[in-house]
């Protein structure tokens, strides 16, 4: 089931929310996307598009190659600033797989979405 909403929580303040369905939901993705910026700016949120659409392309056509890189080395080819990476990827990749994202591939990682690129 995809989700159209994602909240993260940061020191027990507001959570982050940013919207996840841009075609279904577009008004809580522009929300998302332009607040939330005590935590995460515009820039911060956006470098994270490389990443995804790069990851999920790469999965779904190349993923012996997507394989060779760990999240954390993925996430730097593809410029997900490091506010970015903290507050998104490292919880969403830890909280999944209790390692950190230098730990396990980036195919594993984009294989946990891969079943809701068709619903996205």
């Amino acid at each position: 089931m995809w989700e159209e909403k994602i909240h993260i929580r940061v020191n027990d303040q507001n959570p982050i929310v940013l919207g996840l369905a841009p075609l279904l939901g577009i008004g809580k993705t522009i929300k998302g996307l332009l607040g939330n910026q005590k935590h995460l700016s515009t820039k911060d949120k956006l470098s994270l598009i490389p990443f995804f659409l790069n990851g999920f392309k790469d999965y779904l056509t190349s993923s012996d190659k997507l394989d060779t890189y760990s999240i954390k080395e993925y996430a730097d080819k593809y410029g997900v600033t490091s506010r970015a990476f903290h507050y998104l990827i490292v919880p969403l990749s830890s909280g999944i797989y209790f390692l950190p994202p230098a730990r396990y591939s980036a195919y594993v990682f984009f294989g946990l979405f891969a079943p809701g690129i068709p619903k996205f």
